[in-house]
């Protein structure tokens, strides 16, 4: 039988490679192109900046304390706080936990997954990188090397079937965590200035991939932020995509077989696959897209068109607009996304935030009889479809945390907590990709 392997010639192979080092090289460079910070921020003009290029630093600790600096220069003021993400191709996925919880440590950390059934995802999950994962019942952790329990919860089985009867196998899903695994940084969160959603904007040119887009929709699904596009082709809201892949990748080097690497690596090859899938946390039994194809778009777009490396002096007067305009606006189709106000009124004891949603005339209901909850105490979660703090037992924040984004609680017939304390935990350390 004839091969169907096309056979590439020596100045073939060559050219293929020139052009991939040259489309590589912007990607790569972006992420050096940072002088003596990693992470720079500054205060600037009424706005603060970070701009995260990757969830992968190559000195870990050196990023997390650049991250913790930045946080206590954002303490010591009131104004929004932008995060720019520029070709960010994902990494270390408890840094972009560690991340959410600095910009609001009261948000819903939970993270819902489930492993596809594969030879390549059984292999990387048992033997390569563990599972950390939390029992939805018990709270009792998986721990990576732990190949038993790891393998007694992969061999849970569970089926979803599309159209044209298309069937998924995968494991049961659960809650992704390193329980034993607590970061000392998160005492740097926001407590003497905490923010409200609408005073947090991300900025996302698309290309933000694995943890960078974990961290986008965890945001989008949770309310955490107004997420904004820039840099894309296609400027058009609905055509938008916030970030791509928000599943766990192991990168080749880590689960490749030595003669298959250096083939791959001959060729100027890098890739990475995915195991754990991401799933949006909801009541409806039937809703079973993973989060690789169930496409989440940007609020607004910023209309800023430069790709690499964006210029904060040039995006600064268009983030001031946008966070102004949604002081009274907002994107209609975005439900989760609240105005909060300390006057909302909800009949909740274990509410912490609250606000107003956004109306189909793009504006927010400003009635403070129909607010929605936006975060809820610790031990609590909110549930979105009915407006309710539903308890969660493997909550992991300390009752001592900060009450968060919001100038206050909510009004509510209950006492509430008036000073909260954060302890973040720490996910999937070794869950990365690798442009």
């Amino acid at each position: 039988m004839e091969s169907l392997i096309p056979v590439v010639t020596p100045e073939q192979e060559e050219e293929a490679l020139r052009v991939l080092k040259n489309f590589r090289g912007p990607i790569r460079n972006n992420r050096d192109m940072r002088g003596e910070k990693q992470v720079p921020c500054e205060h600037k003009d009424g706005m603060n900046f970070i701009t995260v290029n990757t969830f992968l630093p190559s000195d870990m600790e050196g990023w997390l304390n650049e991250v913790t600096q930045c946080f206590k220069l954002f303490d010591e003021n009131s104004d929004p706080i932008t995060v720019i993400l520029p070709m960010n191709g994902g990494g270390v996925v408890a840094f972009e936990q560690g991340l959410e919880h600095f910009l609001n440590p009261n948000m819903d950390y939970r993270w819902l997954t489930a492993v596809r059934k594969s030879d390549t995802a059984k292999k990387i999950f048992i033997d390569k990188n563990g599972g950390a994962g939390l029992s939805n019942d018990t709270c009792v952790e998986n721990k990576e090397g732990d190949k038993e329990t790891l393998t007694k919860f992969y061999d849970t089985t569970e089926v979803d079937t599309f159209g044209n009867d298309i069937k998924h196998t995968r494991t049961a899903k659960h809650f992704l965590a390193y329980k034993s695994v607590l970061s000392p940084y998160t005492s740097y969160a926001l407590k003497k200035n905490p923010r409200k959603p609408t005073d947090i904007i991300v900025a996302t040119d698309g290309y933000c991939f694995s943890a960078c887009s974990i961290f986008v929709n965890n945001l989008i699904r949770k309310g955490g932020a107004i997420v904004t596009g820039f840099g894309s082709t296609y400027p058009d809201d609905d055509l938008f995509v916030a970030g791509q892949c928000p599943s766990s990748v192991l990168s080749q080097e880590l689960y490749l077989d030595a003669d298959i690497l250096n083939v791959n690596l001959k060729h100027g090859i890098s890739f990475g696959s995915t195991y754990y899938e991401s799933y949006n946390i909801t009541n409806d039994k039937s809703y079973k897209i993973p989060g690789d194809f169930d496409i989440l778009r940007i609020d607004k777009h910023l209309g800023y068109y430069k790709f690499i490396n964006p210029n904060v002096e040039e995006m600064l007067p268009l983030l001031k607009a946008l966070h102004k305009d949604y002081q009274e606006h907002c994107n209609p189709l975005n439900h989760r996304l609240l105005l909060v106000d300390d006057k909302c009124e909800v009949d909740d004891p274990n509410a912490l935030t609250a606000g107003y949603e956004c109306g189909g005339d793009g504006k927010w209901v400003k009635d403070v009889k129909k607010c929605k909850i936006s975060t809820c105490k610790p031990g609590y979660v909110v549930d979105f479809e009915t407006n309710k703090c539903v308890e969660f037992t493997c909550d992991l924040r300390s009752k001592d945390t900060p009450s968060g984004s919001g100038s206050g609680h909510p009004s509510t017939a209950f006492s509430v907590y008036p000073v909260m304390a954060f302890v973040m935990f720490i996910i999937s350390v070794f869950s990365f990709l690798t442009l």
